[in-house]
């Protein structure tokens, strides 16, 4: 007997998506035949469900989609990243174990009578096979037939009870004939179906917490996004290259890295980043006991980041934008000393961190601090006699960044690229940063700084009380002037944001409608992220041939309305 899959969405698939698999059987023909499925959890070892298949017409196909029971496993992963991870509820592991069940036909060859035993003569007949082995035990219903074109009513279409039994025979107490000597096909007589398990075990797979678009679902392929497979495989994310972040952003790419039948050392992966002022490697956190992991991407996760070093210059990726304005350079052997106007903002705090000095004649070179011997001086190692100008500003800043990642030395994911945007918030608001899952998996930041507005509406039940009551010295009906003949209960404040986003490119505003569409939004405010609601009905795609400045609006509530005196 043979059970295989001729058909699946892949070792890795979007959750949210059909989750097919296609089964067949070289005993899909037989009576009473269908497909068994348990599903067990790949990390644990427990059950998931057990799944009933019944053939398909035509081909006698298993068509199962197990995209339900999956899905209902997954939620939102917004744990600290610094904490070691016990569960991924972002994605989950899982196994096959595959079967089917039958009606059992067992072949009988002839019938005799019994010589010896306590089933001895004419009474019982001893029913027996040399072609198979049979499951009946003492006491069982069986249904016998008998072979074309020798029925008879003695051992054709008859039921009756098994009194013993063994592998090849089984004795029934039917008196035995000896001119019916000829085979036929016996079953259980209520047509129970017996089942064999555990014919196929299939493990290494994995869902996680996506929902591809319909048209993009049909070429769905895992080797796209797998690290250990494809040299350049891409994150989990359809963020677009050059997606503007804000320095204050997080982000939280997902990725499919480790196949779960990989060592760990063997899947140990780096993070790389590269900034204005070289490349630096991200060593927390890089050997995932997992198939799918989430690393933290944004510019304020890279700048908070203390595991990390760089491999060429400086000490940690910069995402600062101070400015130091230049007075006076002086020689200081091959460094050059820089004056400024105030107390500079690495004073005390340099730590070999790389520079860029814009000079007034044009020069832009990139230097380190070497020294910082006043609050408002500091010296770079770039040889004075190359400097041109005796004005300029030293600046600490990263325009854009990239993260790629490497397994052993070699490459194994995209570079993906991001342009950090400086500019202030404009002047009727401040900035307004949202986090959300993308259709992939992956917590992407959206800014709004737009001239942003917030509403607040307010609900409250009420109820009547009896006003006054006896006053005993007065020996009358009286109230006081501070009671209430109408009290209010149960107030709920919903506080509703209209936000506003800076102009976008076309890549950027297709790529947002993913946040009007996102199943989980969060507001980051006070450093910490609040789940909100999207209330924008629609979602209009403008692109840059008929609107060449892109701009978007969105409408979110707050998911906890502030509760006042609730009963």
């Amino acid at each position: 007997m043979a059970i295989t899959i001729i058909g699946q969405v892949g070792t890795l698939a979007p959750a949210f998506n059909p989750v097919y698999f296609f089964l067949d059987s070289t005993n899909k023909a037989l009576d009473g035949f269908r497909y068994l499925v348990d599903i067990y959890s790949g990390d644990t070892a427990e059950l998931i469900t057990s799944l009933v298949i019944e053939p398909r017409p035509g081909d006698g196909y298993g068509a199962v989609n197990i995209s339900a029971i999956l899905k209902s496993y997954l939620g939102e992963d917004l744990e600290p990243l610094t904490v070691p991870r016990t569960s991924w509820p972002s994605h989950m592991n899982y196994e096959f174990e595959l079967g089917e069940e039958y009606i059992v036909e067992w072949e009988w060859d002839d019938s005799v009578t019994i010589a010896a035993g306590p089933f001895t003569g004419g009474s019982f007949t001893r029913i027996f096979s040399n072609l198979g082995t049979n499951t009946f035990n003492i006491g069982d219903q069986i249904f016998i037939t008998q072979n074309a074109p020798n029925e008879s009513e003695v051992y054709n279409n008859v039921v009756t009870t098994v009194v013993a039994a063994s592998q090849f025979d089984v004795i029934v107490p039917i008196p035995f004939v000896s001119t019916t000597q000829v085979g036929g096909i016996v079953t259980f007589a209520d047509r129970r179906k017996t089942q064999f398990i555990n014919l196929l075990q299939v493990g290494l797979l994995t869902v996680f917490n996506g929902a591809v678009a319909h048209q993009a679902f049909s070429n769905w392929d895992v080797f796209d996004y797998s690290f250990l497979e494809n040299p350049v495989a891409k994150f989990l994310t359809n963020v677009p290259e050059d997606y503007r972040v804000r320095p204050e952003n997080d982000m939280r790419l997902t990725f499919y890295g480790i196949d779960l039948a990989v060592s760990a050392a063997t899947a140990n992966l780096t993070f790389n980043v590269t900034t204005d002022f070289g490349m630096y490697t991200l060593t927390g956190g890089t050997s995932f006991q997992s198939s799918v992991g989430i690393y933290g991407c944004g510019p304020n996760d890279i700048t908070m980041n203390e595991n990390l070093y760089s491999n060429q210059v400086g000490s940690f990726p910069v995402f600062k934008n101070l400015c130091f304005d230049v007075i006076s350079i002086e020689a200081s052997g091959l460094n050059t000393l820089v004056t400024g106007t105030g107390e500079s903002p690495w004073f005390n705090n340099f730590e070999d961190e790389p520079v860029v000095f814009y000079g007034e004649n044009g020069e832009t070179f990139t230097a380190f601090i070497g020294a910082t011997p006043t609050p408002n001086s500091i010296v770079i190692n770039y040889p004075f006699a190359q400097v041109q100008s005796t004005m300029g500003n030293v600046i600490q800043r990263t325009d854009g960044y990239s993260i790629v990642v490497f397994s052993g030395g070699s490459q194994v994911s995209e570079v993906k690229n991001f342009k950090v945007d400086w500019t202030p918030a404009f002047q009727f608001g401040q900035n307004i940063e949202l986090v959300f899952i993308d259709r992939l998996g992956s917590y992407i930041p959206a800014n709004f700084s737009v001239q942003n507005f917030r509403t607040q509406s307010t609900t409250r039940d009420s109820y009547k009380k009896v006003l006054g009551d006896l006053i005993p010295s007065q020996e009358k009906w009286g109230y006081a002037s501070i009671e209430r003949g109408r009290k209010s209960i149960n107030t709920n404040i919903t506080t509703e944001l209209t936000l506003n986003s800076d102009w976008l490119t076309e890549s950027e505003a297709e790529f947002l409608k993913e946040l009007y569409s996102s199943p989980a939004v969060y507001i980051k405010e006070f450093e910490e992220l609040w789940p909100v609601i999207v209330t924008s009905d629609s979602y209009q795609i403008p692109t840059a041939r008929n609107k060449k400045l892109i701009q978007l609006t969105i409408t979110i509530v707050y998911a906890n309305p502030d509760v006042i005196n609730n009963i």
